[in-house]
């Protein structure tokens, strides 16, 4: 077990380094089997803020055997603004297994709330999902210190790839990708959903099989 940092470094024009490197973050490192990215980064949608994002076990995190879980993630934020100020961080405890959650995308509004799509790939009860893996909508809202996470679910379908977007008055989240009908990688149509964050639930939702002449056209497509 190890500490790892992320620094920022400024960069004039001349190509030389201007001042000292600012370190913005730090987390524990597990070693080789530590397979979860070192720190996320993503800039709010004006460019007034910067995100910094990593995942951490609860236990190895805290040190404390008492009250921390092992096996569950511990999710950190912390929010700097443009002159790499810090601005707030937050400390969220996940109900799902540090082993099997990766956050794919993520972003922040200019309203200091954060949304972060991620792949878990077990539960919490050790047993495999029903398609060895699902997606999870997490959406902090640091004004008032709540969050929610869902577990995406449309038709039960294998979803294999997903992407989001948030509405302009920041309460509504739409998601897109698509799914295979052999719990496979080779996709067969698109699915859509729109999460209702005040009410945490997946209003319109649905999927939509390619046609056989679009599918037949990707295949023609493969190289061989």
């Amino acid at each position: 077990i190890g500490v790892m940092e992320f620094y920022v470094q400024k960069i004039a024009k001349a190509g030389t380094f201007n001042g000292e490197a600012i370190k913005l973050d730090e987390k524990i490192y597990l070693g080789a089997e530590d397979t979860h990215a070192g720190f996320l980064i993503a800039p709010s949608k004006n460019n007034e803020k910067l995100l910094i994002a990593h995942v951490c076990p609860q236990l190895v995190c805290h040190k404390n055997e008492e009250s921390k879980n092992e096996k569950n993630t511990t999710l950190f934020y912390k929010v700097y603004d443009k002159d790499l100020q810090r601005k707030w961080d937050a400390e969220i405890e996940m109900p799902y297994l540090f082993k099997g959650f990766f956050i794919d995308k993520m972003t922040i509004d200019n309203n200091d709330k954060v949304y972060i799509l991620a792949t878990n790939y077990t539960n919490l009860t050790l047993t495999k999902l029903p398609n060895g893996f699902n997606f999870v909508m997490h959406v902090y809202d640091n004004s008032t210190k709540k969050y929610i996470n869902n577990d995406i679910d449309i038709n039960k379908l294998f979803i294999t790839d997903l992407g989001f977007a948030v509405n302009e008055n920041n309460n509504i989240v739409t998601i897109a990708g698509f799914y295979s009908s052999d719990k496979s990688f080779n996709v067969v149509g698109s699915v859509y959903g729109e999460l209702d964050l005040e009410k945490n639930l997946m209003g319109k939702k649905g999927f939509s099989p390619f046609s056989l002449l679009f599918t037949e056209h990707i295949a023609l497509e493969q190289p061989e």
